[in-house]
């Protein structure tokens, strides 16, 4: 197993602007990237697609926690600063 530098990945989630440290290792033939903040991980065959692969993961985690309505726990959990309640 072999590991990169620790890099940061930005995505957007409805209007929220979110930044993610990404660790990427080799494992065998396999790229694993891992967003250590919200524990998300993702994988594939190269370290470009397992880049994106993550990205798609942590827009499915955040979507999905958003459904549940868990997401303000999740974000304040993991550190991100609170968003302003939203005008349903």
């Amino acid at each position: 197993m072999s590991f990169d530098m620790p890099g940061q990945l930005r995505l957007y989630f409805f209007y929220m602007d979110i930044q993610i440290t990404s660790q990427i290792f080799k494992e065998g033939k396999t790229y694993v990237a891992y967003a250590t903040e919200l524990d998300v991980s993702s994988c594939g065959d190269t370290r470009q697609k397992a880049e994106r692969n993550l990205i798609e993961a942590v827009r499915l985690f955040l979507d999905e926690a958003e459904k549940m309505g868990t997401l303000d726990q999740i974000l304040q959990e993991s550190g991100y600063p609170l968003r302003a309640p939203s005008l349903r």
